[in-house]
């Protein structure tokens, strides 16, 4: 993988420098560099097989490029993209700018109060919402998988997912910047429940039960039965991620918004 992304910058004239970074189970590294026109970048290299080299997640962020832009500044904008194909891998180098602002959590859980002004929620509800309403063809929830995983793992029917909206599909702390925000890491995005993000952040955060609650108060969409309804979806797609082996600290929390979900609402 070294060896590839020095590959990929070489195709893409940048320098990199700095200590590599890499991603969930080793899919992806990157690196900090500067490209042609000395701007601070960053270049990131994800390899598949190569019969997998297609669909959703393998072109999540160059649709959301063409989809989003930049989003006025609250996502990554795309200066560049090489792909090539070597003993059967496929490789796609994606370089973006570099970022000023820190992420909020190094993981998708906050590990302590992130004391984030009002201007950021607004901010970030105003950028979610601008998503929602724009159009794509991409399927983030798929009916099928919640009507086998959600009766499974929470006990109760899957919701119908025919009022689907544009959702990011992977809303937690270290995808967001605690400046603007920026949301990051758009592989997943595409059609999903209404509230979804918004649950999806409010379950991450239930480690920390005052992040949790600033975030229902930050979005209001989370105690209608809508967001009841994404709810129920994100706590199933979360505990089927434990029981994988993912974000331990969250079993308990995530295990007791289950059985509140289970509840018939009043």
């Amino acid at each position: 993988m070294i060896d590839a992304h020095e590959q990929a910058a070489a195709a893409l004239a940048v320098s990199c420098h700095g200590t590599p970074a890499w991603g969930w189970l080793g899919r992806t590294i990157s690196r900090p560099g500067t490209d042609a026109e000395s701007r601070s970048v960053w270049l990131r290299l994800v390899a598949v097989p190569e019969a997998k080299a297609h669909g959703k997640l393998w072109d999540g962020i160059k649709d959301a490029a063409e989809a989003f832009g930049d989003l006025d500044g609250r996502r990554p904008a795309l200066l560049g993209l090489y792909d090539w194909i070597d003993c059967d891998t496929a490789y796609r180098a994606d370089l973006a700018p570099l970022l000023t602002e820190a992420v909020c959590s190094a993981s998708p859980l906050p590990r302590q109060d992130l004391a984030l002004p009002d201007l950021w929620w607004t901010t970030l509800r105003d950028t979610l919402d601008t998503v929602a309403k724009t159009p794509t063809d991409r399927t983030a929830v798929r009916q099928e998988w919640a009507d086998r995983v959600v009766p499974q793992l929470i006990g109760v029917p899957s919701p119908r997912l025919d009022d689907a909206v544009t959702v990011h599909g992977d809303m937690h702390w270290a995808n967001l910047t605690t400046g603007t925000p920026i949301i990051l890491d758009w592989e997943g995005w595409g059609r999903g429940p209404a509230g979804f993000d918004a649950a999806m952040l409010h379950a991450y955060s239930l480690v920390h039960p005052k992040t949790a609650a600033r975030v229902r108060q930050a979005f209001p969409i989370l105690d209608s039965p809508a967001g009841r309804a994404a709810e129920i979806v994100v706590t199933a797609s979360l505990l089927q991620s434990i029981d994988r082996g993912d974000h331990p600290d969250l079993a308990q929390p995530l295990r007791l918004q289950a059985e509140r979900l289970r509840t018939p609402a009043a």
